[in-house]
């Protein structure tokens, strides 16, 4: 493990406003932090000032010998979350991404929505931020 540096710390930042994309179930995703984005994920705009919020869970099963020692920890769980608000409230990827592309209607401007409670759709996301001094980072999810 390398000595603690200041040259690992940033205050991350979306490269553009719109720092989030989407797109559907199995847009080919970047493998790297400067490839670009498939026309398939689109840009959700800005998000709030609390910016992206990642949140993990692991859970694991202790494995014990005979005399009652620990010998192992079994990893039995895991769950990813990420979370963020968007502001677009008038964008519709904004809205299919909220809703459900099925939900969203847009004509002429003027959009259409139901709220129906139904599961939302798996979908490719990707967050892609970048640091001082020109670092870059990238997290994609091809199914969330």
């Amino acid at each position: 493990m390398a000595a603690p540096s200041v040259s690992t710390i940033a205050n991350a930042k979306p490269v553009v406003a719109g720092g989030v994309l989407r797109g559907p179930l199995q847009t080919p995703l970047p493998t790297d932090a400067s490839t670009s984005f498939d026309a398939d994920m689109k840009r959700l705009g800005h998000v709030s000032e609390d910016g992206l919020a990642p949140e993990g869970e692991r859970s694991t099963n202790a494995v014990r010998d005979w005399g009652g020692d620990v010998i192992a920890q079994l990893q039995t769980e895991h769950s990813s979350r990420f979370t963020f608000t968007l502001y677009g409230v008038f964008d519709t990827d904004v809205l299919k991404a909220a809703f459900g592309d099925d939900n969203v209607d847009t004509v002429g401007g003027k959009s259409t929505v139901i709220e129906d409670g139904a599961e939302l759709p798996h979908g490719a996301w990707a967050f892609d931020m970048r640091g001082d001094g020109g670092k870059k980072t990238r997290i994609c999810i091809p199914d969330g």
